[in-house]
Formats: structure tokens, sequence, C-alpha cells
């Protein structure tokens, strides 16, 4: 089964939040909310801890929604820091998916703690991001554990996070469900799933994208919906071309 999902990242305190439900309804989406308790509150892409609380409590339970931890963020969850581990718990109130961003390489995370809050946490969908940076938290992980969780899911971005996008494709991780992102958009979409499915053959996958979604109003970007609508118009048309999809088959991811 080719790409069959898809992350729009980046809701942020300038969306009109009951825009997303119709959206949800007909297409198989889940929408992104970032986090950083260091740029929290701040115009642009990082909501408030209010924002995000608000939303995750007053949005559709339909709905599919991650929560995408950078920085800091990502040892406070390890840690049980209680800001963050509200945040988490009410993500996973609504059985929605944990991304923790960070690059192993430039700061180091506490891989041990990282494998017990996964396995500690089996109902939570936990993505780490496939990059240069985090070559050794598979393998790490897999050394700690002498398994895969089966909640623990990867996400290829070679650019990790910068919105580039990969020269080179690689292939999913054996039993682990994986997705993709890096440079993917409005423009590039039918281009990129084009090359991804060369990849993923018969696995269950999804995409993600972030900054191509982003409109720059005087000295901000905010998450553009016209630009989401965009992209999820021209995924559903490639949609019924793909072996074993349904247009309206809204899945959860």
């Amino acid at each position: 089964m080719p790409v069959t999902k898809i992350t729009l990242t980046g809701v942020d305190e300038n969306t009109d939040l009951r825009l997303l439900g119709p959206l949800s309804e007909t297409h198989p989406v889940e929408w992104g909310f970032l986090y950083s308790p260091k740029q929290q509150g701040e115009p642009g892409r990082y909501p408030s801890i209010y924002f995000l609380k608000k939303a995750f409590a007053l949005l559709p339970p339909s709905l599919h929604i991650s929560l995408h931890i950078c920085g800091k963020g990502v040892n406070d969850i390890l840690t049980a820091e209680p800001v963050a581990t509200a945040l988490v718990e009410l993500l996973a109130q609504r059985n929605g998916r944990l991304q923790l961003n960070f690059n192993h390489r430039k700061r180091p995370v506490d891989l041990p703690a990282l494998a017990k809050f996964i396995t500690c946490n089996p109902n939570l969908p936990v993505i780490t991001q496939i990059h240069n940076g985090n070559s050794e938290v598979q393998p790490g992980l897999f050394k700690i554990l002498g398994t895969a969780p089966t909640n623990h899911q990867m996400l290829f971005d070679a650019s990790g996070g910068r919105g580039q996008v990969a020269t080179i494709l690689e292939a999913p991780r054996y039993g682990v469900h994986c997705g993709y992102a890096g440079g993917i958009g409005p423009d590039n979409i039918v281009e990129r799933i084009t090359a991804i499915n060369t990849f993923v053959g018969d696995l269950d996958t999804w995409i993600d994208m972030e900054s191509s979604l982003r409109t720059t109003t005087g000295d901000t970007d905010w998450f553009d919906l016209q630009k989401c609508r965009a992209t999820l118009k021209t995924f559903q048309e490639i949609r019924p071309a793909q072996k074993g999809t349904e247009i309206n088959e809204c899945k959860p991811i």
C-alpha cells in the first residue's frame, strides 16, 4: 500500500480550529502541533501551552492530531517534567501520536530513558526522526530492548526539520511503521509521493510537511489553511490510482 496518509504540521494560534474538522471528514489527515518550552507562546509556529491544552480539549475526538516536541522539551518528557507530561497525557487521551524532534549527535538523548518511555506507554505511538544526527538511535534502542517496540515509529527526514528535499530516499525499516518528510509541499507532492512509493511497496506509510505550509505576514510566518486545502486536494486526486485506497477511507494514523 503506497502513501495513504498525510500530516500537516504547524497549527498555531492564528489557525481557526473550527475549520480543521470539516477537512478531516473528507481527507486522511493528521494535524501536527509543535511544542517548544523555550519558544512556546511567541508569534508563529510554537503556540502557547494554554492554546495547546485548549485545542486538545475542544477539537472533535475523531480528529487525528500529533504533538511534535522540540528542543529541551524532549528531555522534559523523558524526565517527567510536569508541563510536558500534562500535554502528553492530554494527547494520549485523544489517541494522538507523539513526535520527538532531536539531534542525538549534537545533543545526546538519554537512550535508556527513551526506551523506558516508549515501553511504558505502549498505546502511545512515539515517532523519532531518521537523519544523520540520529543514526545511533534505532540501533541503540534495539540494543537496550532486544526488540523493536510496536509503538515506536520513524520519520525519514534527512534535513532534520529544515524543509529540504532529500536527495536520496531510504527504504522503510523492517517491522517499523515509517513516514517521510523533507521539503514536501503543495508544489511537489505528486513528485515526492511517486518517488516514495517506489520504496515503500505494499507497506502503509505517511508523509509529513511543515515549512511549505506557512505564509509570512510581517515578521512572522503562520500556518496557511489555503495551502493545506490545496495540498489535500492534490493528495485526494492521486489517491484513487493507488492500490487498495478509497477516497473517504480515513483510517487512524
